[in-house]
C-alpha cells in the first residue's frame, strides 16, 4: 500500500471538496441576494471540481462522441461513485442520487450544496415530487443525469433499467441522451472490477483507500450518437438499455 500517495491525494481531495462547498454555498447566497437562483453557478462549480478531482485521483479520461447540450436528460450504466466524477467533469448537470447519500459525513453537505436531487426508491410516494423536481431543472436550462439501473455493478454487464424516472422525458416528448462508462487498470494493479467498481458488500472507506493508492487508471466515457425518444417510459427504458448495451465494454 502506497500510504504517502493515499494521504496526499486524500488531503487534496478534501481541500477541493471543502472549496467546492464554500463556492457553491456562497455563490447560491449571492445569487439569492440578487433575486436569482444560482443554479447554473452550482453546476459550473461542480464541473470544475470534478475535473480537478479526476486529476488528483490519477484518472486518465477518454471521451468518445459529443456530450449533449443543456437542457438534457442523460442516462448511463453505473459502476462506481467514480462515475459521478467522470460524467460531471464533462457536462454541466444535476445528478439524481439515492437518498442515503445526503446523510453521509461531509459528502452529504457537499452534494446538497450542489443541488443534487435525492430519491428514496423504496418509498413510491416520493416519485411524483422527484418528477416535478426534474422538470424544474430542465425548465431552468440545466441537464439531469441519472443511472436507471438503480445500483452499481461489477462491470461485466448492463443490468435492466428502471423506467420510473424517464416519465418527465415521456411527458414532454423530450429525447433522452445516453452514455456508457468503463474502466481499466494497469497490469500491476488490481482489476477494475475490484479496484474501481463499487458493488456488493464492499466498504466505502477501504475501497476509496485502495483506489487512491493506485498510480492511476483509465476511464472511458462514450456518448451515444443519437438521443432516443418514445411515448412510453417502459419502451424508452428498453431502447436506452439496448443502446447502452451495444456500446458498453466490460471493465478490465
Amino acid at each position: 500500500m502506497k500510504w504517502p500517495r493515499v494521504i496526499l491525494r486524500a488531503v487534496a481531495v478534501s481541500i477541493v471538496c471543502s472549496m467546492t462547498y464554500v463556492a457553491a454555498t456562497a455563490g447560491g447566497l449571492i445569487a439569492r441576494l440578487r433575486g436569482r437562483r444560482g443554479d447554473r453557478w452550482r453546476t459550473a462549480v461542480f464541473q470544475q471540481a470534478s475535473k480537478i478531482i479526476s486529476g488528483i485521483m490519477g484518472m486518465r479520461v477518454k471521451v468518445t462522441g459529443e456530450p449533449p447540450e443543456a437542457p438534457f436528460v442523460l442516462v448511463s450504466n453505473h459502476l462506481s461513485y467514480v462515475d459521478v466524477i467522470l460524467i460531471g467533469s464533462q457536462v454541466r448537470c444535476v445528478f439524481i442520487s439515492k437518498a442515503e447519500v445526503q446523510d453521509w459525513p461531509l459528502i452529504g453537505s457537499i452534494v446538497r450544496s450542489l443541488g443534487t436531487l435525492f430519491l428514496d426508491r423504496d418509498v413510491k410516494r416520493t416519485l411524483p415530487q422527484m418528477v416535478k423536481s426534474m422538470e424544474e431543472v430542465l425548465e431552468s436550462g440545466r441537464g439531469v443525469v441519472f443511472f436507471p439501473e438503480g445500483t452499481t455493478g461489477r462491470g461485466d454487464r448492463v443490468a435492466p433499467f428502471r423506467p420510473s424516472l424517464l416519465e418527465p422525458a415521456v411527458r414532454s416528448q423530450r429525447p433522452v441522451h445516453y452514455a456508457s462508462v468503463t474502466y481499466r487498470t494497469r497490469e500491476e494493479c488490481l482489476p477494475a472490477e475490484r479496484a474501481i467498481c463499487w458493488w456488493g458488500d464492499m466498504k466505502f472507506m477501504s475501497h476509496i483507500v485502495q483506489l487512491l493508492a493506485m498510480p492511476g487508471f483509465d476511464a472511458s466515457l462514450t456518448f451515444g450518437t443519437e438521443a432516443i425518444r418514445a411515448g412510453d417510459r417502459k419502451v424508452l427504458a428498453t431502447r436506452l438499455h439496448h443502446a447502452i448495451e451495444q456500446q458498453f465494454e466490460a471493465v478490465g
